[in-house]
């Protein structure tokens, strides 16, 4: 199908106001708001206001277009997007980090002008525990093609094998024959017809984190020899498998150097470009990253694409929470009627990405205390499973967060948020105490999580999954071989501190495949959860305004590698000189 860009000369306002402008997207809408000390969102938000945010943009229908195949994709719009053609809805889309489409069938006038409307509400705050942005922040783009095409992202390549390297091409469409060629350096080196397509390709190069190598896979769909619809996809031949004994890329074990990223980019805010994103990859491979995890929500596809180029692992997450609120007005309330389109949509977009090598369903939920939790995670563990094969299922599971819930003492209060003692107004002791307290009784929650009850409570939940995910629990990762030989476990969020005595426990337990600090690059929002300042500045975690920043990444808000990054570096063996 033809891909137009459809991002230029939107006209946006905010409901009720009569000052509009012209916006390109990607647009965040919250970073052109006005920050200040009252406002709901809080430390969490960075200050920044919500609001209902209307796009508009005119476009003409030429008559050509009656009998095409039209729909819009939608990369990402946050949050509680509808989407309205000449004044006609014709989508919406709760969740603000997953793609969606709209079709335009019935909805648009042929020959001549018509009008695309997105309404979006982000009016109610905190909805999240970080700064989330507004708007239509993601690219957009219009689908044009004709009655017989391929589907939307209806190519699937899955490697069988790599040695010697196979490989099977899905193809779904509506009407026509089906022709797959396989490239490389823009050289046919197999080819096919079908809709089911297994390929051998001859002194296949494999993609991996240290040989990111690429191939193009060109399907076509023809009537009476005549070409109705082509879409060329960019893959990789990589097979991953996982077991007690480590994980394995291509048959290689690999360890997986990790660090967490949020969505935001920084002073650009949510606006994700193909650059930045590019740019964000590159730098963390450079600093001697070679995986990231997405957090707390689906990355960008830009995102993936990077991942793919440079070699980097990705583990995508779904979700920060499930049906139990952590903010007041987060997507748990929508959680329950969306999660599996949400699945659906993540696993559909991943699938021909390399450097996708497993799915998180969640961050720190603390909803598997109880039966109810346990069995929600089986279920979409199934259904991934259902939609791929390939790649496994993890959680960032916090062992002492759950185990707390179980006792009716969770962390995050019933209206949301966090259940952090505020100091007294008059204290006079600096955060910087505050922060060294928290650097021991952090480190502390290591060996928290390895009481028998925070075992019992989350084991029913661990073995639902492929990989146990532990969040700071590191404590546990010499216990695991005898009380659970079975359980594969990935650190999927660790102190930057404990990066030595960690990557020693990965090197020796094999079932220990990786390790994910929190965080490796910084980010918006949690304003000052990582902060060190010599004043009497608020919360122990959260700072007061002017506080924007996090202030807790390896890597600063702008891509210069700070003292952690380096000191990673030097303990994964990767700088070998000395450094001040």
């Amino acid at each position: 199908m033809e891909k137009q860009s459809f991002m230029n000369d939107w006209t946006f306002y905010q409901q009720g106001s009569e000052d509009k402008k012209i916006v390109n997207l990607p647009h965040d809408a919250m970073l052109q708001e006005k920050r200040n000390p009252n406002n709901p969102s809080g430390s969490a938000g960075a200050f920044f206001p919500g609001g209902t945010y209307v796009y508009e943009r005119r476009f003409f229908v030429p008559a050509e277009w009656e009998e095409k195949t039209i729909f819009f994709e939608f990369e990402g719009v946050y949050k509680d997007a509808h989407v309205f053609l000449n004044d006609q809805e014709a989508e919406k889309h709760a969740y603000g980090y997953t793609p969606f489409l709209v079709q335009t069938e019935k909805l648009l006038k042929i020959g001549e002008e018509n009008t695309i409307r997105v309404v979006v509400d982000n009016e109610e705050q905190p909805t999240s525990r970080y700064y989330t942005g507004s708007g239509i922040y993601r690219p957009v783009w219009l689908y044009i093609g004709n009655p017989i095409h391929i589907a939307h992202q209806g190519v699937r390549i899955t490697t069988l094998s790599y040695k010697p390297a196979e490989i099977k091409v899905e193809t779904e469409h509506c009407g026509g024959e089906v022709q797959v060629k396989i490239l490389r350096n823009h050289q046919v080196v197999a080819s096919g017809n079908g809709d089911q397509v297994t390929l051998a390709i001859p002194n296949a190069s494999l993609w991996s984190d240290e040989s990111p190598e690429l191939y193009q896979c060109h399907v076509t769909v023809s009537e009476d020899d005549v070409i109705q619809d082509e879409i060329w996809e960019t893959f990789g031949i990589r097979k991953v498998e996982w077991s007690p004994q480590g994980l394995f890329i291509n048959g290689e074990e690999t360890l997986l150097r990790g660090g967490c990223v949020h969505h935001d980019n920084g002073i650009l805010g949510a606006a994700t470009y193909a650059v930045s994103e590019d740019r964000r990859v590159r730098i963390m491979k450079e600093a001697g990253f070679n995986a990231i995890r997405a957090s707390h929500n689906p990355t960008s596809k830009a995102m993936l694409q990077a991942c793919d180029k440079y070699g980097m692992y990705m583990m995508d997450e779904t979700w920060d929470m499930w049906y139990s609120r952590k903010s007041k007005f987060d997507y748990a309330s929508k959680f329950g009627e969306n999660y599996l389109k949400d699945i659906k949509s993540i696993v559909e977009r991943d699938y021909n990405h390399p450097s996708v090598i497993m799915y998180s369903i969640g961050n720190e939920v603390a909803d598997p205390h109880e039966e109810k939790g346990v069995a929600l995670a089986k279920e979409m563990t199934d259904y991934i499973h259902s939609l791929d094969q390939t790649r496994a299922v993890t959680c960032g599971i916090n062992l002492m967060v759950i185990n707390m819930a179980s006792k009716g003492k969770g962390i995050y209060k019933e209206e949301g948020g966090r259940g952090e003692k505020e100091k007294k107004k008059d204290s006079a002791t600096s955060s910087t105490l505050f922060n060294m307290m928290t650097a021991m009784v952090g480190t502390g929650m290591n060996k928290a999580a390895n009481s028998k009850k925070a075992d019992t409570i989350t084991t029913p939940v661990l073995d639902v999954l492929d990989i146990a995910g532990y969040n700071y629990a590191s404590g546990r990762y010499p216990l695991e071989a005898k009380k659970h030989p079975e359980r594969i476990v990935v650190g999927t969020e660790t102190f930057p501190q404990d990066i030595a005595k960690n990557w020693e426990m990965v090197k020796k337990y094999p079932y220990l495949i990786g390790d994910f600090m929190w965080t490796s690059w910084d980010y918006l929002g949690e304003a000052g959860i990582g902060a060190w300042a010599y004043t009497n500045d608020g919360k122990v975690f959260d700072k007061a305004y002017p506080w924007i920043l996090a202030d807790v990444g390896a890597i600063d808000i702008i891509g210069k590698q700070g003292a952690p990054a380096a000191y990673t570096a030097t303990v994964w063996g990767l700088r070998n000189k000395p450094y001040i």
